[in-house]
């Protein structure tokens, strides 16, 4: 059995407008620290990390691990969650700007992914993964499902798309236009759900570095004692989608720094690119595989490679993605960045913003901005079955679950 109900808590009615708080990682460290300061009962103060601390502040990991803790005993203690007498299967649906996702909130088993019978699409920064390993050791809870993806599954598809009878148990719209809608799904369509989902192939789609911090927590607990299938440890939340019904949205990249004058750089850019000036941003957006975008010293370019051939797969189809191709020829290749994740000069933006936004970055601050189009999803899963993996910052899933509607604790002592 890799997947089972959740033993999890929800967020209550009194405080559903103020704790579910935005993706974590949808934001800088900058946007973080204001909502941290605008909203002190946002779950992000449960979440924080040492990065979003105010530059003088002398805390340690340890210490900022306690205040986190202090924050959610503080939430459970003023009733900011409900608990259920049974464990359940929820419905769980996004919308925003007309798009609408729908899962179904379950726990899967850890040991699935440490085996890779759910698959993943992307590296994860072993440090990353080791302090998130060490809040939920600390913290005592989940709160920021996993998103998982099935391929069509005739059973899992109609429960889902069938909406129940019953009212839903959270109905909110948060600031940035999100809706989310939860039902507890009776026992008849959760039993039909779990069936369909036990023998499917799954895909990690976001939240790959929760997931290794559960590998690495529960290799914790089993280093100290025997560890049941029982135990919390051994499963974590999660939000399975259909995944013809996902929305993946890009990572585009700022580089700071320019090492040559900006018309060299346009120079050597056309030695791996068809380089041409467009009029502004929205014609600038790239669309297909071949294509991104290049905003410089307030000009917008539209870049196209030749990729060759129509049909691409395997080894050849990872090469060819433009996140992969771009930091192989253009980052590393023209701008000597040969390591995305500690490079200073590079910063990656989520994508679903005007491009104009990535556009002041650059008249502000200086430097180069890359637009890069979306991936297909059917690319990302059919680079999993094959094993390949992507670069971090490669798909970015929009619109992301968020954290503080549910609530699985993993300390007992963790309890409303």
């Amino acid at each position: 059995m890799i997947v089972r109900p959740t033993h999890g808590h929800l967020v209550s009615a009194a405080w559903s407008d103020r704790v579910p708080s935005p993706a974590y990682d949808a934001m800088t460290a900058d946007e973080r620290r204001r909502v941290i300061a605008d909203h002190p009962d946002s779950y992000l103060n449960v979440t924080r990390s040492l990065e979003d601390l105010e530059e003088g502040d002398l805390t340690t990991a340890d210490q900022l691990l306690a205040t986190c803790r202090a924050q959610l005993d503080r939430l459970v203690a003023g009733g900011a969650f409900t608990s259920r007498s049974t464990a359940t299967v929820y419905r769980y649906r996004l919308e925003v700007e007309g798009h609408t996702q729908i899962s179904a909130v379950v726990e899967l088993s850890v040991d699935a992914i440490r085996s890779g019978a759910i698959r993943p699409h992307e590296h994860v920064r072993t440090e990353r993964a080791e302090v998130l390993a060490r809040h939920l050791g600390v913290v005592g809870a989940q709160s920021s499902p996993i998103a998982v993806a099935a391929r069509p599954v005739p059973g899992f598809d109609a429960a889902l798309a069938d909406e129940p009878n019953a009212e839903p148990v959270i109905d909110i719209t948060s600031d940035d236009g999100l809706r989310q809608t939860v039902w507890a799904l009776d026992d008849e369509r959760a039993a039909a759900i779990l069936a369909a989902l036990d023998d499917v192939d799954l895909y990690l789609i976001d939240g790959h570095h929760r997931a290794a911090a559960s590998v690495a927590h529960l290799e914790t607990v089993e280093a100290s004692a025997p560890c049941s299938p029982d135990n919390a440890a051994a499963w974590i939340l999660s939000a399975v989608f259909p995944a013809r019904s996902l929305r993946l949205l890009e990572f585009n990249r700022w580089v700071s720094e320019l090492p040559v004058p900006a018309d060299h750089f346009i120079e050597r850019l056309r030695a791996v690119a068809t380089v041409d000036a467009v009029p502004d941003a929205a014609t600038a957006r790239p669309s297909d595989r071949p294509d991104f975008a290049v905003y410089l010293d307030g000009t917008w370019y539209r870049c196209t490679r030749a990729i060759g051939a129509e049909t691409l797969s395997g080894a050849e189809l990872l090469r060819e993605l433009p996140p992969v191709a771009l930091q192989r020829e253009v980052l590393a290749g023209l701008l000597g960045i040969d390591d995305p994740q500690t490079d200073e000069r590079l910063e990656h933006t989520p994508g679903g913003r005007d491009l104009n936004t990535l556009a002041a970055r650059v008249d502000r601050d200086g430097g180069v901005a890359f637009a890069l189009p979306p991936l297909v999803i059917d690319d990302v899963l059919d680079l999993a079955d094959e094993g390949f993996v992507l670069p971090p910052k490669s798909t970015y899933f929009h619109p992301k679950v968020r954290s503080g509607l549910f609530l699985r604790p993993l300390d007992p002592t963790v309890a409303p």
